[in-house]
């Protein structure tokens, strides 16, 4: 996954139950809280907090001054984890590949239909394209998720911060 730095600012709406937000003629409804916590990390927090976590990564990446800790178990595929860093490495994107059900994230697991999420989440504000992949993006939520093209199942989800970083498939 390639990252790019965010173009656009957006605002994050809190609070345990259902708000609208209106803003130049665009209504949003929000269904919970922006989600800035998953797989036992935080947006923000720091690699020290990752490795505690997750211990050290299988692998680690850099693209355009972001760097990505990657856990691969060879055994279950289907259960790799990504954290994102900013160059000062503090969290800014925390994905997963996962059919596990405690892995879920408001629902999500790989293998959903995109009309499974669009129940789970509403509608998307904005879509990335790759060559195999896309990407809705769930800003008021920090929520992101990856499709196959070719399936329109999910690939990848995650948490992501909409004010640092956007995401872009490969």
């Amino acid at each position: 996954m390639l990252i790019v730095p965010l173009l656009f600012g957006c605002s994050q709406t809190q609070g345990p139950t259902t708000t609208t937000t209106t803003t130049t003629a665009i209504t949003t409804t929000t269904l919970f809280p922006a989600v800035n916590t998953f797989l036992g990390l935080t947006l923000g927090a720091s690699s020290n907090e990752v490795i505690s976590t997750l211990g050290n990564p299988d692998s680690i990446s850099t693209s355009n001054s972001f760097i990505t800790y990657q856990y691969e178990p060879y055994i279950y595929l289907t259960q790799v984890k990504e954290v994102t860093f900013t160059s000062n490495y503090e969290i800014v994107a925390i994905s997963c590949r996962s059919d596990a059900d405690y892995y879920n994230l408001k629902g999500v697991i790989i293998n959903k239909t995109a009309d499974e999420v669009k129940a789970l989440l509403g509608d998307y504000e904005s879509m990335s394209g790759g060559t195999t992949y896309f990407i809705w993006f769930y800003p008021l939520y920090n929520i992101y998720v990856e499709f196959y093209y070719s399936s329109n199942k999910v690939y990848k989800y995650g948490v992501y911060n909409p004010n640092k970083v956007t995401l872009v498939p490969n």
